[in-house]
């Protein structure tokens, strides 16, 4: 019978960890519908490709990529490309 005792136990503490778990990441969820972030810090990458600057087709798709992440960033994250050579 302590067997039967020891599962229903795990089970019961497996419960109620997984649901403290569920509330607890809620909240988070929550704020990152909403947009809104807890810090205004910005931040500055650099990113190196294998071919040259302005180099049609994959040098030029870099610097859309960078333009597209500064404006989903909000102009927090800075990227600056430098092209190979």
């Amino acid at each position: 019978m302590k067997r039967r005792d020891f599962v229903k136990q795990l089970g019961a503490g497996a419960l109620v960890a997984g649901t403290v778990a569920a509330a607890g990441c809620s909240g988070q969820q929550q704020a990152a519908k909403n947009g809104v972030t807890g810090s205004a810090k910005s931040y500055h990458w650099k990113i190196v490709t294998t071919w040259p600057k302005n180099f049609p087709g994959m040098g030029t798709a870099v610097n859309k990529l960078v333009a597209l992440i500064d404006e989903m960033s909000a102009g927090r994250l800075k990227i600056k490309v430098y092209g190979a050579g």
